[in-house]
């Protein structure tokens, strides 16, 4: 929500993109963001869940990293930036309500309506903290993943001491 948020403002503002540019940036996106649910049906054949979560931890932290060392350079730059992310978003999304929903047969309806409403309350306090009076929106981005992919980590961690099955 954070990138959708301000990606508009990154482009024509800081970038200086024309309308169509933008479009064609942002299509760009969204045809990545398409495929991602292919190729993590593709990898759950062939790996186990945890590494397919942690391949998606190490794309996370190349965004991350890629948005403060790269992501000002150009717009090229800034969508080669957010491939890795948007692949990881695109596979841990259905990894993750696949490992959620078989947890517990009678309760899938309840665990369903809860990653909903936790998707729409993390997102909208991403959007927030991405909008916040940053000298520039890729800045609020690179702070906005980082705090996502520390909690995100430290969360798995969590569940790993814990010896939750994944």
């Amino acid at each position: 929500f954070a990138f959708v948020a301000v990606c508009s403002y990154i482009c024509m503002n800081f970038f200086e993109m024309t309308y169509m540019q933008y479009s064609l940036f942002y299509g760009g996106i969204c045809v990545v963001s398409f495929t991602a649910p292919f190729v993590y049906l593709y990898l759950d054949k062939r790996f186990q869940s945890k590494n397919i979560l942690l391949a998606c931890f190490g794309l996370l932290a190349l965004t991350t990293a890629g948005l403060i060392l790269f992501g000002k350079i150009s717009p090229l730059l800034l969508l080669l930036v957010f491939i890795p992310y948007t692949y990881a978003e695109g596979i841990s999304r259905p990894l993750g309500m696949v490992l959620l929903l078989n947890q517990h047969d009678d309760t899938s309806g309840a665990a369903s309506a809860l990653t909903s409403f936790a998707t729409s309350i993390i997102g909208t306090l991403g959007t927030v903290i991405a909008t916040m009076a940053w000298s520039n929106y890729i800045d609020g981005l690179f702070w906005t993943f980082l705090g996502c992919f520390v909690l995100a980590f430290g969360l798995w961690g969590l569940l790993i001491k814990l010896k939750v099955k994944l």
